[in-house]
Protein backbone atom coordinates (compact mmCIF):
# COMPACT_ATOMS: atom_id res chain seq x y z
CA UNK A 1 0.00 0.00 0.00
CA UNK A 2 1.66 3.40 -0.77
CA UNK A 3 1.69 5.82 2.27
CA UNK A 4 0.98 9.20 2.45
CA UNK A 5 3.79 11.70 2.58
CA UNK A 6 4.05 13.14 5.98
CA UNK A 7 3.75 16.76 4.74
CA UNK A 8 0.05 15.56 3.80
CA UNK A 9 -0.96 14.08 6.37
CA UNK A 10 -4.73 15.34 7.28
CA UNK A 11 -5.77 17.37 10.07
CA UNK A 12 -8.20 15.36 12.31
CA UNK A 13 -11.31 16.97 14.24
CA UNK A 14 -10.41 14.59 17.22
CA UNK A 15 -7.22 16.54 17.89
CA UNK A 16 -8.27 20.22 17.12
CA UNK A 17 -9.34 22.84 19.95
CA UNK A 18 -11.85 25.51 19.86
CA UNK A 19 -14.33 23.56 18.22
CA UNK A 20 -12.55 23.96 15.04
CA UNK A 21 -12.91 22.52 11.47
CA UNK A 22 -9.90 20.63 10.13
CA UNK A 23 -8.93 23.76 7.37
CA UNK A 24 -9.08 26.03 10.24
CA UNK A 25 -6.15 27.08 12.24
CA UNK A 26 -5.98 28.78 15.42
CA UNK A 27 -2.73 29.90 17.53
CA UNK A 28 -5.04 31.24 20.41
CA UNK A 29 -3.65 28.57 22.77
CA UNK A 30 -0.36 29.08 22.02
CA UNK A 31 -0.12 32.63 22.73
CA UNK A 32 -1.98 31.89 25.96
CA UNK A 33 0.45 29.29 26.57
CA UNK A 34 3.48 32.01 25.98
CA UNK A 35 1.73 34.31 28.28
CA UNK A 36 1.19 31.96 31.31
CA UNK A 37 4.67 30.93 30.85
CA UNK A 38 6.41 34.38 30.72
CA UNK A 39 3.97 35.28 33.58
CA UNK A 40 5.44 31.96 35.07
CA UNK A 41 8.80 33.73 34.85
CA UNK A 42 8.03 37.70 36.05
CA UNK A 43 5.59 36.22 39.50
CA UNK A 44 8.44 34.05 40.53
CA UNK A 45 11.11 36.69 40.26
CA UNK A 46 8.73 38.77 42.32
CA UNK A 47 7.70 36.53 44.86
CA UNK A 48 11.22 33.88 45.16
CA UNK A 49 13.50 36.51 46.92
CA UNK A 50 11.12 37.43 49.31
CA UNK A 51 9.87 33.64 50.21
CA UNK A 52 13.75 33.19 50.31
CA UNK A 53 14.27 35.86 53.31
CA UNK A 54 10.87 34.30 54.97
CA UNK A 55 12.90 31.13 55.36
CA UNK A 56 16.10 32.62 55.96
CA UNK A 57 14.22 34.03 58.97
CA UNK A 58 12.11 31.03 60.03
CA UNK A 59 15.47 28.60 60.06
CA UNK A 60 17.19 31.51 61.91
CA UNK A 61 14.53 31.80 64.97
CA UNK A 62 12.53 28.69 64.69
CA UNK A 63 15.37 26.08 63.58
CA UNK A 64 13.78 22.97 61.12
CA UNK A 65 14.32 20.46 59.08
CA UNK A 66 11.72 21.74 55.92
CA UNK A 67 13.17 25.34 56.59
CA UNK A 68 17.34 24.01 56.59
CA UNK A 69 16.70 22.23 53.73
CA UNK A 70 15.61 25.05 51.71
CA UNK A 71 17.62 27.46 52.87
CA UNK A 72 19.98 25.10 51.66
CA UNK A 73 19.16 24.51 47.99
CA UNK A 74 19.43 28.83 47.50
CA UNK A 75 17.54 31.44 45.78
CA UNK A 76 18.17 29.49 42.23
CA UNK A 77 15.93 26.54 43.55
CA UNK A 78 13.42 28.77 45.41
CA UNK A 79 12.85 30.66 41.95
CA UNK A 80 12.07 27.19 40.17
CA UNK A 81 9.57 25.95 43.08
CA UNK A 82 7.81 29.59 42.71
CA UNK A 83 7.70 29.36 38.95
CA UNK A 84 6.14 25.90 38.92
CA UNK A 85 3.79 26.99 41.77
CA UNK A 86 2.16 29.74 39.38
CA UNK A 87 1.78 27.07 36.38
CA UNK A 88 0.75 24.39 38.30
CA UNK A 89 -2.46 27.25 39.28
CA UNK A 90 -2.39 28.44 35.82
CA UNK A 91 -2.89 25.18 34.56
CA UNK A 92 -7.10 24.93 35.38
CA UNK A 93 -7.22 27.84 33.92
CA UNK A 94 -5.62 26.93 30.47
CA UNK A 95 -7.64 23.99 30.51
CA UNK A 96 -10.95 25.56 30.58
CA UNK A 97 -9.51 27.96 28.07
CA UNK A 98 -9.22 25.22 26.02
CA UNK A 99 -12.47 23.52 26.52
CA UNK A 100 -11.04 20.31 28.69
CA UNK A 101 -13.85 19.57 30.75
CA UNK A 102 -13.85 16.31 30.73
CA UNK A 103 -12.26 13.01 31.03
CA UNK A 104 -12.72 12.44 27.48
CA UNK A 105 -11.77 15.63 25.92
CA UNK A 106 -8.65 15.42 27.15
CA UNK A 107 -8.40 11.62 25.68
CA UNK A 108 -8.02 9.79 28.85
CA UNK A 109 -11.64 7.86 28.33
CA UNK A 110 -12.21 4.87 30.46
CA UNK A 111 -14.69 3.98 27.66
CA UNK A 112 -13.88 2.01 24.88
CA UNK A 113 -10.52 1.51 25.57
CA UNK A 114 -8.15 -0.34 23.38
CA UNK A 115 -6.66 -3.11 25.79
CA UNK A 116 -4.49 -4.52 23.11
CA UNK A 117 -2.88 -1.20 22.50
CA UNK A 118 -2.17 -0.70 26.02
CA UNK A 119 -0.61 -4.32 25.91
CA UNK A 120 1.14 -3.60 23.04
CA UNK A 121 2.83 -0.27 23.60
CA UNK A 122 3.92 -1.34 27.51
CA UNK A 123 5.36 -4.76 26.47
CA UNK A 124 7.60 -2.65 23.60
CA UNK A 125 8.24 0.45 25.80
CA UNK A 126 9.66 -2.81 28.52
CA UNK A 127 11.76 -4.81 25.81
CA UNK A 128 13.01 -1.19 24.15
CA UNK A 129 15.26 -0.73 27.62
CA UNK A 130 15.86 -4.38 28.08
CA UNK A 131 17.55 -4.67 25.17
CA UNK A 132 19.45 -1.76 25.71
CA UNK A 133 20.16 -2.97 28.79
CA UNK A 134 21.07 -6.56 27.55
CA UNK A 135 23.44 -5.00 24.67
CA UNK A 136 24.95 -2.64 27.46
CA UNK A 137 25.65 -5.64 29.91
CA UNK A 138 27.23 -7.79 27.44
CA UNK A 139 29.59 -5.14 25.84
CA UNK A 140 31.25 -3.92 28.90
CA UNK A 141 31.04 -7.40 30.89
CA UNK A 142 32.18 -7.05 34.46
CA UNK A 143 32.04 -3.43 34.45
CA UNK A 144 28.01 -3.92 34.52
CA UNK A 145 26.92 -5.79 38.54
CA UNK A 146 24.08 -7.09 40.05
CA UNK A 147 23.36 -4.20 43.06
CA UNK A 148 21.96 -6.37 46.03
CA UNK A 149 21.17 -4.96 49.45
CA UNK A 150 21.00 -7.26 52.62
CA UNK A 151 17.77 -9.35 52.52
CA UNK A 152 15.61 -11.31 50.63
CA UNK A 153 16.35 -10.86 46.69
CA UNK A 154 12.61 -11.58 45.89
CA UNK A 155 11.29 -9.07 48.84
CA UNK A 156 13.76 -6.33 47.45
CA UNK A 157 12.31 -7.22 43.84
CA UNK A 158 8.93 -7.02 44.30
CA UNK A 159 8.96 -3.69 46.66
CA UNK A 160 10.93 -2.48 44.21
CA UNK A 161 8.85 -2.65 40.86
CA UNK A 162 5.65 -2.21 42.98
CA UNK A 163 6.97 1.52 43.71
CA UNK A 164 8.62 1.74 39.98
CA UNK A 165 5.21 0.97 38.62
CA UNK A 166 2.94 3.16 40.74
CA UNK A 167 5.64 6.19 40.62
CA UNK A 168 6.25 5.75 36.82
CA UNK A 169 2.45 5.75 36.40
CA UNK A 170 0.81 8.58 37.92
CA UNK A 171 4.14 10.02 36.39
CA UNK A 172 3.08 9.29 32.90
CA UNK A 173 -0.89 10.21 33.46
CA UNK A 174 0.29 13.56 34.46
CA UNK A 175 2.99 14.37 31.88
CA UNK A 176 0.76 12.62 28.60
CA UNK A 177 -2.44 14.49 29.82
CA UNK A 178 0.08 17.97 29.78
CA UNK A 179 2.09 17.11 27.16
CA UNK A 180 0.07 15.08 24.75
CA UNK A 181 -3.54 16.14 25.49
CA UNK A 182 -2.51 19.81 25.74
CA UNK A 183 0.76 21.12 24.78
CA UNK A 184 0.73 18.68 21.77
CA UNK A 185 -2.95 19.87 20.69
CA UNK A 186 -2.66 23.67 21.10
CA UNK A 187 0.30 22.86 18.40
CA UNK A 188 -1.99 20.90 16.20
CA UNK A 189 -4.60 23.25 16.24
CA UNK A 190 -2.17 25.86 14.60
CA UNK A 191 -0.10 23.58 12.63
CA UNK A 192 -0.28 20.68 10.10
CA UNK A 193 0.38 17.47 12.08
CA UNK A 194 3.56 16.25 11.26
CA UNK A 195 4.88 20.16 12.21
CA UNK A 196 3.20 20.06 15.81
CA UNK A 197 4.04 16.45 16.30
CA UNK A 198 7.96 17.85 15.71
CA UNK A 199 7.93 20.85 17.17
CA UNK A 200 6.10 19.90 20.32
CA UNK A 201 8.86 17.53 20.46
CA UNK A 202 11.56 19.64 20.42
CA UNK A 203 9.78 21.77 23.61
CA UNK A 204 9.65 18.27 24.90
CA UNK A 205 13.26 17.91 24.82
CA UNK A 206 14.02 21.36 25.46
CA UNK A 207 11.86 21.35 29.21
CA UNK A 208 14.49 18.75 30.81
CA UNK A 209 17.34 21.59 30.64
CA UNK A 210 16.47 23.84 32.98
CA UNK A 211 19.75 23.64 35.13
CA UNK A 212 20.31 27.94 35.51
CA UNK A 213 23.98 28.35 34.42
CA UNK A 214 26.42 28.16 36.42
CA UNK A 215 27.46 32.11 35.55
CA UNK A 216 24.03 33.18 36.46
CA UNK A 217 23.93 32.27 40.13
CA UNK A 218 26.27 31.05 42.64
CA UNK A 219 26.18 31.43 46.66
CA UNK A 220 27.54 34.67 47.01
CA UNK A 221 25.17 36.24 45.19
CA UNK A 222 23.43 39.00 46.92
CA UNK A 223 19.36 37.93 47.47
CA UNK A 224 17.32 40.74 45.95
CA UNK A 225 14.90 41.22 43.04
CA UNK A 226 17.83 41.82 40.62
CA UNK A 227 19.50 39.13 41.33
CA UNK A 228 15.90 36.98 40.74
CA UNK A 229 15.37 38.53 37.73
CA UNK A 230 18.56 37.01 37.15
CA UNK A 231 18.11 33.95 37.19
CA UNK A 232 14.74 34.22 35.77
CA UNK A 233 16.89 35.55 32.53
CA UNK A 234 18.72 33.09 33.09
CA UNK A 235 15.76 30.45 33.05
CA UNK A 236 15.02 31.30 29.59
CA UNK A 237 18.79 30.16 28.20
CA UNK A 238 19.43 27.51 30.12
CA UNK A 239 18.47 24.67 27.33
CA UNK A 240 21.46 27.00 24.91
CA UNK A 241 24.10 26.49 27.80
CA UNK A 242 23.41 23.09 29.46
CA UNK A 243 21.85 20.73 26.69
CA UNK A 244 23.85 17.84 25.70
CA UNK A 245 23.53 17.06 22.09
CA UNK A 246 22.87 13.06 22.40
CA UNK A 247 20.61 13.45 25.13
CA UNK A 248 18.47 15.94 23.63
CA UNK A 249 18.05 14.12 20.35
CA UNK A 250 16.71 11.16 22.20
CA UNK A 251 14.30 13.29 24.81
CA UNK A 252 13.09 14.68 21.24
CA UNK A 253 13.01 11.20 19.78
CA UNK A 254 11.10 10.02 23.09
CA UNK A 255 8.28 13.05 22.47
CA UNK A 256 8.37 12.40 18.80
CA UNK A 257 7.43 8.52 19.01
CA UNK A 258 4.37 9.61 22.14
CA UNK A 259 3.12 12.09 19.24
CA UNK A 260 2.84 9.60 16.69
CA UNK A 261 1.63 7.12 19.01
CA UNK A 262 -1.61 9.69 20.13
CA UNK A 263 -2.10 10.31 16.08
CA UNK A 264 -2.44 6.68 15.33
CA UNK A 265 -4.53 5.52 18.44
CA UNK A 266 -6.58 8.81 19.20
CA UNK A 267 -6.14 7.82 22.89
CA UNK A 268 -3.90 8.81 25.44
CA UNK A 269 -3.55 5.68 27.37
CA UNK A 270 -1.24 3.71 24.77
CA UNK A 271 1.00 6.58 25.57
CA UNK A 272 0.51 6.21 29.25
CA UNK A 273 1.49 2.72 28.78
CA UNK A 274 4.62 3.17 26.88
CA UNK A 275 5.53 6.31 28.65
CA UNK A 276 5.15 3.93 31.88
CA UNK A 277 6.71 1.19 30.74
CA UNK A 278 10.27 3.22 30.28
CA UNK A 279 9.92 4.75 33.55
CA UNK A 280 9.19 1.61 35.73
CA UNK A 281 11.95 -0.21 33.25
CA UNK A 282 14.44 2.57 34.04
CA UNK A 283 13.78 2.86 37.60
CA UNK A 284 14.53 -0.99 37.97
CA UNK A 285 17.62 -0.95 36.22
CA UNK A 286 18.90 2.05 37.93
CA UNK A 287 17.92 -0.20 40.99
CA UNK A 288 19.90 -2.87 40.27
CA UNK A 289 22.40 -2.35 37.80
CA UNK A 290 25.75 -0.13 38.13
CA UNK A 291 27.08 0.50 34.33
CA UNK A 292 30.00 2.60 33.53
CA UNK A 293 29.41 5.61 31.56
CA UNK A 294 30.53 4.80 27.63
CA UNK A 295 29.14 5.71 23.81
CA UNK A 296 26.34 3.56 24.51
CA UNK A 297 25.13 5.38 27.22
CA UNK A 298 24.88 4.87 31.10
CA UNK A 299 22.52 3.38 33.25
CA UNK A 300 20.35 6.56 32.41
CA UNK A 301 20.03 5.11 28.59
CA UNK A 302 18.40 8.47 27.69
CA UNK A 303 22.40 9.74 27.11
CA UNK A 304 23.90 6.65 24.43
CA UNK A 305 23.72 6.54 20.78
CA UNK A 306 22.78 2.72 20.96
CA UNK A 307 18.89 4.06 22.59
CA UNK A 308 18.92 6.55 19.24
CA UNK A 309 19.27 3.92 17.48
CA UNK A 310 16.27 1.72 19.23
CA UNK A 311 14.39 5.41 19.24
CA UNK A 312 14.96 6.24 15.50
CA UNK A 313 13.51 2.55 14.54
CA UNK A 314 10.19 3.24 16.73
CA UNK A 315 9.79 6.41 15.53
CA UNK A 316 10.32 5.24 11.86
CA UNK A 317 8.18 2.54 12.01
CA UNK A 318 5.06 4.88 13.69
CA UNK A 319 5.89 7.65 10.63
CA UNK A 320 5.48 4.77 8.21
CA UNK A 321 2.07 3.01 10.08
CA UNK A 322 1.05 6.55 10.27
CA UNK A 323 1.57 6.97 6.39
CA UNK A 324 -0.40 4.10 5.09
CA UNK A 325 -3.65 4.79 7.68
CA UNK A 326 -3.91 7.81 6.19
CA UNK A 327 -3.54 6.89 2.89
CA UNK A 328 -6.12 3.74 3.37
CA UNK A 329 -8.63 6.24 4.96
CA UNK A 330 -8.19 8.83 1.95
CA UNK A 331 -8.96 5.70 -0.43
CA UNK A 332 -12.06 4.99 1.63
CA UNK A 333 -13.18 8.50 1.64
CA UNK A 334 -12.69 8.66 -2.03
CA UNK A 335 -14.26 5.37 -2.75
CA UNK A 336 -17.16 6.59 -0.47
CA UNK A 337 -17.55 10.00 -0.29
CA UNK A 338 -21.11 10.31 1.34
CA UNK A 339 -20.43 7.55 3.83
CA UNK A 340 -17.24 8.95 4.62
CA UNK A 341 -18.41 12.11 6.16
CA UNK A 342 -20.44 10.53 9.05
Amino acid sequence: MRPSPVLQWPRERTFILFKLGEERYSWKGLVWLLGLYTFGLLFAAIVSPLVYILIQDIASHHPNGIAAYVEEKGLSQTFDRMRWFWYLLAVPFLLCKCGFFSHQGLGVSLNGINRSNCYYAFTIGCLSIITIAFVQNLSLGNQARLLVSDGSLLSLVVTTLIFALFSGLILSIVEEVLLRGVLFRLFYTALTPFAAAVISALLFAALHFKDIPSFVWDDDMTVSLSSSFTIAGGTIVSIFYTWEPTTFFNLFLVGLILNLLFLRTKSLWPCIALHASWVTTLRLYKEFFNVRETWMGSEAIIDGWLTTLVLSFLALFLIAALSRYYYAKASIEVQNPVSSRY
